[in-house]
């Protein structure tokens, strides 16, 4: 009997102990968990290495990187995470990565640097590593972008489990043939990459974490207070920003806590961020004042929040 581990869930792993033991038909095949993956088994480094499934993560918002960390091992995949573009391209060159999930907006190296400097490494190999785009950045053409840039797929932040898990069902057996199926345009309507506006508000509401983690409070926890220490250094450049009247740094500074904002359901300071990104990229100082000035109480409603948890 041969066992997929693409990847290895506990009832496969039971049922081939069982066949192998003779007190199971090897004709009878165990049910497919068409779940977020609760029972999959994420191997060590070194293994899924040799298994040709372990994956590169390129992210550096901490709050995203334990998130995304976190859903991985849930779904049974192992993954490195790199928090800057150039160490990255590093790690995969040294590295027999299955493949590269990336942020676009990273320093020193964006994603689409990265991903040109991979496939410009490509061109004189016949095998193409699946590249997926992990972004915040769910706009109009940012998907097109993606694709043009040499990525394979593109996944809108925070993650939906079933999303992920698609994604890389999709993708993974690729990288263990050594070719890549035809780039594919994603669906930027998704909607679990949509949030309900009249749902919004100043308050913390982890939803999605507890979507992906289910009653693993300890977990929600320990991301929700690992997120604390960060945004507030952000809330920091944006204001060192703002007195300098830095509208580029406003924008990078706003997309930065938008993203991990999101991510653990503070959607109200997220759609603030998400205008002063907007508005910083536009050199919009009104918009950039109007949304500035509710920045910090909206931060206050939302670090009480967690305080309270």
């Amino acid at each position: 009997m041969t066992l997929d581990g693409n990847p290895l869930r506990q009832a496969q792993l039971v049922t081939a102990v069982a066949v192998a033991a003779g007190r199971a038909s090897p004709l009878v095949k165990p049910d497919v968990d068409d779940g977020t993956g609760e029972d999959a088994i994420a191997l060590s480094i070194d293994d899924a290495l040799a298994n040709g499934t372990l994956i590169l993560l390129a992210e550096d918002n901490l709050t995203n990187q334990q998130v995304i960390g976190r859903q991985l091992t849930k779904l049974g995949y192992t993954c490195e995470i790199e928090d800057d573009g150039k160490l990255a391209l590093d790690a995969w060159r040294n590295r027999d990565y299955a493949l590269l999930l990336t942020d676009c907006h990273m320093p020193n190296m964006d994603g689409f640097e990265l991903t040109a400097s991979i496939r410009a490494d490509e061109e004189d190999r016949e095998d193409r590593a699946p590249i997926i785009a992990v972004t915040a950045n769910a706009l109009e053409g940012e998907a097109e972008r993606c694709i043009s840039a040499g990525m394979d797929d593109y996944l809108s932040k925070p993650l939906a489990m079933v999303d992920l898990k698609n994604t890389l069902r999709k993708w993974m057996p690729a990288a263990q043939a050594g070719v890549a199926p035809p780039a594919v345009k994603t669906d930027e309507s998704n909607p679990s990459a949509q949030a309900d506006v009249n749902t919004r508000s100043g308050v913390v509401d982890p939803k999605f974490l507890r979507e992906t983690f289910g009653d693993d409070e300890e977990t929600i926890r320990e991301i929700m207070q690992d997120y604390v220490g960060p945004a507030g250094e952000t809330v920091g450049e944006i204001d060192a920003a703002y007195e300098a009247k830095d509208a580029a740094q406003i924008g990078a500074a706003g997309h930065k806590l938008k993203s991990a904002s999101r991510s653990i359901g503070a959607d109200g300071l997220a759609d603030i961020c998400a205008r002063l990104e907007a508005a910083g990229k536009s050199d919009d100082w009104p918009e950039i004042e109007r949304n500035y000035d509710q920045l910090e109480p909206m931060f206050t409603a939302v670090m009480a929040n967690i305080a309270a948890m």
